[in-house]
């Protein structure tokens, strides 16, 4: 009979292999805020996701907030009663907008953001502290969305 190999999970390993990178403060990543910038996403396995990490290591930094290298959240979505931000977003549209809190379960900060990509495919990103501005007066500045109608 064989002895079962014990498999650590899969968020340990990114985990570590994070860790491993060059450290950066917040309060550096604060300075860039990379507010507008252009997003790609990538499908990837685990090990192609390691493998990755390992060969890129030297040539990047990690934000490590409390020491910790990787940043649990949670998201909240606004969005039309017909979820048209949404179908937007899914059909590629450009000139489009998502509109969202997200709070930083390590630190506990929260942020509603406005983010408008544009034809160009750049996104610009408006976000504020939730408790620092009225919600409503926010999304309606930053945004063709009157905030009751969410």
């Amino acid at each position: 009979m064989q002895t079962p190999i014990a498999i650590a999970p899969p968020e340990i390993t990114v985990r570590s292999e994070i860790a491993a990178f060059e450290k950066i403060s917040i309060s550096e990543i604060r300075k860039v805020e990379l507010l507008n910038r252009r997003d790609r996403k990538y499908i990837l396995s685990l090990d192609q996701l390691i493998s990755i990490l390992r060969k890129v290591k030297d040539q990047y930094s990690a934000v490590h907030i409390n020491d910790i290298p990787v940043s649990e959240y949670r998201t909240e979505y606004y969005d039309t009663p017909n979820f048209g931000m949404y179908l937007d977003h899914q059909n590629g549209k450009l000139n489009r907008y998502k509109i969202r809190r997200r709070t930083y379960l390590d630190t506990d900060n929260s942020f509603l953001e406005v983010k408008f990509k544009n034809s160009k495919k750049v996104t610009d990103k408006k976000r504020t502290l939730s408790g620092e501005a009225k919600q409503g007066q926010f999304i309606e500045e930053h945004s063709p969305y009157i905030f009751d109608a969410l």
